[in-house]
């Protein structure tokens, strides 16, 4: 049972970072306070959370989703 919950688990986190970064590239002009909370930041700290505690060290796409999500939430900070 723990390694199909794993397995599903890692499979969740490896779709939402796809469907993430899809849905950043395409919508990252629109920043409102709830498209910042809801789409960038919860996606984003689940499958940073997940991938940290898997591997037990930052892989090259999370450093690269990172910087985009920290880019877009400085932006939306700027615009505020």
């Amino acid at each position: 049972r723990v390694w199909r919950r794993y397995n599903m688990a890692k499979k969740v986190a490896m779709k939402l970072r796809r469907e993430w970064d899809i849905q950043v590239s395409e919508d990252a002009e629109v920043l409102n306070c709830t498209w910042v909370s809801n789409t960038l930041l919860r996606p984003f700290l689940f499958f940073i959370t997940y991938s940290s505690t898997l591997y037990q060290k930052p892989q090259v796409t999370d450093d690269k989703c990172m910087l985009k999500c920290f880019k877009i939430l400085l932006k939306s900070i700027n615009l505020a």
